[in-house]
């Protein structure tokens, strides 16, 4: 049996949400109805990811997983938050500390396509240049008070439209 299977499979309408952290993005997958399988490297965010409502906490190296394609082709979309501080501009502004954390977005893209499944790459602002055809989304669009960028490349099938700005608002996607 799979390394990252339990007894049971992976029920229809699930999303594996790698580099998962705390679950953010896992609660909105589990308030629109799916199943939601979490993946990161630290075992100490166990607690509050399945706090978030997600099924599952899979302790592991996220392209460890990726790798394996039968496991990922049981998951009906792949949502991956890998982390951003090789890419941030904090990382930038001090030279050398941007090696000093890995850059996941390369290695992990291939594994991404390989499986075949609808994907969504989410990352900063300053990863645009790792990232293919991103949309820009902010919190406000979707009625919040704050202003929080992030670039969101699709693929496997899957297309990302942004929402339309407020009346007088230029769209975040042209540069």
């Amino acid at each position: 049996m799979n390394a990252w299977l339990s007894p049971r499979s992976v029920p229809p309408h699930a999303v594996l949400d790698c580099c998962c952290g705390a679950g953010g993005a896992a609660r909105g997958y589990v308030d629109a109805g799916l199943d939601v399988w979490g993946v990161d490297s630290n075992p100490r965010l166990e607690r509050d990811y399945l706090a978030s409502g997600a099924t599952r906490f899979i302790c592991a190296d996220i392209l460890d997983v990726l790798a394996d394609r039968q496991f990922v082709r049981q998951f009906d979309l792949i949502h991956t938050s890998f982390p951003c501080q090789h890419y941030s501009q904090m990382s930038r502004c001090r030279p050398g500390l941007a090696g000093t954390y890995p850059d996941l977005i390369t290695p992990g893209r291939p594994l991404l396509e390989a499986a075949g499944r609808p994907f969504v790459i989410e990352n900063v602002g300053a990863a645009r240049p790792w990232l293919r055809d991103p949309v820009v989304l902010c919190m406000w669009m979707f009625g919040y008070r704050a202003y929080r960028h992030r670039l969101f490349e699709t693929g496997g099938g899957f297309e990302l439209t942004p929402p339309l700005p407020p009346d007088g608002m230029i769209p975040l996607n042209r540069e």
